[in-house]
């Protein structure tokens, strides 16, 4: 089913999960919109965004096989080739060429600024904009999976979240001030480490999965150095642990 939600913002990019998960011969199951996805990479290194579901009997692909250059259906063995989607092969019926009837729900994506985004209807951006250039000097912080709506996420971050900071009720090393909206649900703060007195640019991408169940995207504007990235990487992972545990809180309320 189609919500509100789903029907007013399927032709935007959302970030479904970061570049490095994808792996070679691996199947990343997502969802976006109440859409339900696989995510796979090919032996040449792109990206597919399609349909959680073969167009034969209805299994999920996510439980199949990443053979590289297709993925293998589970069920029946079918193969539905990279990019297209197209089958490319009935293992019943090898040497009967498939109907073009028989092609995977495929949507687009692209790969930018760290992560797999994808759109479900076209429109809007020819891709992702954001205010960052230099792929090279960002880090993608953890992702937070959230039982809240979007919408609800996006609207503490706008209203409470920078009071929350400066009264210290979060009480952590890193807080967020400054925050802004850029698009309906990215928004952009500076991140000042209480520690060290710097700050640096963050970006927070929200990616609904459901109407209720969101998962928070992050990155800063920096290429954190590798000798002490786990520890900065633990310290933005407590900051969004308690924004979670606030917002899910207020939110039952």
């Amino acid at each position: 089913m189609t919500t509100t939600l789903g029907r007013s913002f399927r032709p935007e990019w959302f970030p479904v999960v970061r570049s490095e998960e994808v792996g070679p011969r691996h199947i990343h199951r997502s969802q976006l919109l109440n859409q339900e996805l696989a995510i796979w990479r090919d032996d040449d290194g792109r990206v597919n965004a399609w349909e959680n579901r073969c167009p034969h009997r209805g299994t999920r692909l996510s439980v199949g096989v990443n053979t590289g250059k297709a993925i293998k259906c589970q069920y029946h063995g079918w193969r539905f080739a990279s990019q297209g989607g197209q089958c490319s092969l009935i293992p019943a019926h090898p040497d009967m060429k498939p109907s073009a009837r028989y092609c995977v729900n495929t949507f687009e994506c692209i790969e930018k600024y760290g992560y797999v985004w994808v759109r479900l209807e076209k429109g809007g951006d020819k891709e992702p904009l954001l205010t960052l250039s230099d792929d090279s000097s960002l880090t993608t912080l953890r992702s937070i999976y959230t039982m809240a709506s979007a919408t609800r996420i996006r609207d503490w971050l706008m209203s409470d979240c920078e009071s929350a900071c400066k009264a210290e009720s979060l009480s952590l090393e890193i807080s967020l001030s400054q925050i802004h909206q850029r698009h309906s649900f990215c928004v952009e703060a500076l991140a000042f480490n209480n520690q060290d007195n710097e700050s640096i640019t963050i970006v927070i991408y929200l990616h609904p999965l459901t109407d209720e169940e969101t998962v928070i995207h992050s990155l800063v504007n920096v290429d954190i150095p590798h000798e002490i990235r786990l520890e900065e990487l633990r310290r933005y992972n407590r900051l969004f642990r308690t924004i979670r545990n606030v917002i899910e809180t207020d939110h039952v309320r």
